[in-house]
């Protein structure tokens, strides 16, 4: 594991998915983030999608629905993962 490795890795650790989930939303509300925070937010949707795969299957679902409607979904990623993961939790998966 390398130091960013390491340093993502305990910054996450003690924190739920769901409170990941939540830092993401707040972390979309910045209007110009830096490298850095983009960098950020980039880890956090990782980390949920690395702890619930079916979380990315969902979210995929939903672009693959707009690919085929002239819909344009206009949710954040953040947003996308919040709702697919309470659809999730209200099919008791």
């Amino acid at each position: 594991m390398t130091g960013v490795e390491a340093k993502r890795a305990a910054l996450f650790a003690p924190r739920s998915t769901e409170q990941l989930a939540r830092d993401l939303l707040q972390a979309e509300k910045t209007e110009q983030p830096t490298p850095e925070e983009r960098m950020v937010r980039n880890w956090i949707i990782d980390e949920i999608e690395r702890r619930d795969p079916e979380v990315s299957d969902r979210v995929q679902l939903y672009f693959d629905r707009e690919e085929e409607s002239d819909v344009r979904d206009e949710r954040t990623y953040g947003q996308m993962i919040n709702d697919a993961m309470r659809e999730l939790a209200a099919e008791g998966n």
